[in-house]
Order: C-alpha cells, then structure tokens, then sequence
C-alpha cells in the first residue's frame, strides 16, 4: 500500500474476482499515512473484503484496524525473508566494509515537493559521515540501489561532496533482489535510506542502520528491535558516525545477533506463507465439495 491513488485503484478491481470466489488476500502490507476521507473509505472497503489481512509492522496494524474496526489483523514479517536460499554473509574481524543506499530525498527531479535545503542536508550528513568511517575506520563505500537509476544519482550527488571519492564504489546498474542480497552480503554493514535495502540486508545477515526518510523505516526497524539503530534525517550525520563506532566496540556480538534475528524472520516468514497455503487449499476444498467432489 503506497499511495492513495494506489489503494484507490485496488478497491475498485476487488468486486470481479470476489464474485467467482476467488479469496482475497492481503499480505505483509505496510500502510499509511491515510489522510482523506476518500482514502479512508476505499481502505475500508478493501480490508473488509479481504479473508485475510496482515501487515508488516504493528503502526500498520493500529492504522488498518482503527479505520477498518477489523480485530483480526495480524502482524507477520516481510515476506521478502522467506526467499529461498539467500546468500549469507561471513563473519568478519572488523567493521571496514560499508554500504550505503540512498534515496531522493526531497530532491528536485523525484520528490512530489521539492525542498532543495532538506536535500542538502541530507546529501551533506551522508557525505559528512562517509568521510569520517573512511578516516575513523579505513572503511570503503559501495553505494547501491534498490530503485534505478533515481537513487544511483543521488549516490553521486553524495559522493562529489565527499574528500575521500576514491575510497568510494558506486554500482551504477540496476539489481535484481538476489544482486541487492548478493552485494549486501558483501558488506560488513549498510546504511540503508531505501526501506528494501534494509529488509534483504537482513535477510543475509548482514548488520543495518536505518536512515528515516518515511515512517516505514522507523516502523521496521522497530519490528525487528533495533530502533536504536534508526535515525532521524538531521540527526543522521552524527547519528550514524556515534553508531559505528559504537558497533565496532561490540562487532562480535553484533554480528551474532542480526545473524540470530534473520533466521527467527526467515523461519517467521515462512510460517506466514504456509497460513496462506492453507487459506487457499482449504477454499479449494469447500469449493470442490460445493461442486459435488469435482476439480476446479
């Protein structure tokens, strides 16, 4: 659930297919803000069709259900964690290897409004804190995207404000899930803007810190309890060099933990997908049998 306009749409294509039975099912969504009346109406609409609703994060939960007056919602992990057999990353000594996803932020060519001071001032606190890793922590920056090629430019916006360009890598092609899995596994941690940077960073077990340019990173980050690695834009800049360092004073046993989390959301996941199963083998079920035990 993205936009208004989106969820409008979805509403309105519901009805057919509820008509020849099919189950309507709405999975792992993430939703909101719902501002107008409209956007409230359609949503309401399309939850209460649906046999079965869950969602990504609790906030979703609290924003479907106070809308919907729908009690049964549940709360399951992104689906994006049951991809089979992702790559997982190695454990390493030190904390050198850094990723780093960017989003265009307020940004002139992408953003419904554009704010060119909250542009800079995200591009600078990214900059300002890739610099001080690379001279703090020898670090080197492999900038990726996970929506090309908007976010790759705002990667080199960042990087032309940076000292230490040439410590610095930018992907400039666009990746598939298992090459954003593939390169987040790569590295020792990721500085994720992109909420899906994130998500399959730790699927692979790969350690993140959260930087909020919408809700939904914030919310996820708090699904997984590590809240304290989410960081407001303004603060980020800061933010993200105090949270380094602090990590690599604990690199062992942050390693051990997001690698004990991603398998709890992998099997998690799972779980969630195989309820779906069971909502669909049991609707073919009593289909059958209302058809007198003949096939579909």
């Amino acid at each position: 659930m993205c936009t208004e306009e989106t969820r409008l749409c979805i509403a309105c294509s519901v009805r057919p297919p509820k008509k020849c039975g099919c189950k309507l099912i709405i999975h792992s969504v993430g939703a909101g803000p719902i501002r107008t009346v409209v956007g409230k109406f359609f949503l309401k609409r399309l939850v209460n069709a649906a046999d079965h609703v869950s969602v990504r994060d609790v906030p979703s939960q609290q924003l479907i259900a106070s809308i919907s007056n729908r009690k049964d919602i549940k709360v399951v992990a992104d689906p994006a964690f049951a991809i089979p057999m992702p790559p997982k990353r190695k454990h390493t000594e030190r904390l050198t290897k850094i990723g780093m996803t960017a989003a265009p932020y307020y940004s002139q060519q992408y953003w419904p409004v554009h704010d060119e001071t909250k542009y800079q001032q995200y591009i600078q606190g990214m900059a300002f804190a890739a610099d001080q890793l690379i001279e703090t922590h020898d670090a080197t920056i492999t900038f990726f995207s996970t929506k090309y090629p908007q976010d790759i430019e705002v990667s080199k916006d960042i990087q032309a404000l940076m000292t230490h360009q040439e410590r610095t890598t930018i992907i400039d092609q666009q990746l598939l899930p298992h090459d954003i899995m593939r390169v987040s596994s790569e590295q020792d941690l990721i500085i994720g803007t992109r909420l899906h940077s994130l998500i399959l960073s730790v699927t692979v077990g790969t350690p993140v810190i959260g930087v909020e340019y919408h809700h939904k990173v914030r919310h996820f980050m708090e699904s997984i309890d590590e809240s304290s690695f989410s960081l407001e834009i303004g603060k980020h800049g800061n933010g993200i060099v105090t949270l380094i360092n602090d990590i690599q004073s604990h690199w062992n046993e942050t390693q051990q933990r997001v690698a004990h989390k991603s398998s709890k959301l992998h099997r998690e996941s799972f779980k969630s997908l195989e309820n779906i199963e069971w909502l669909y083998d049991h609707s073919v079920q009593k289909r059958q049998e209302s058809d007198g035990g003949q096939p579909s």
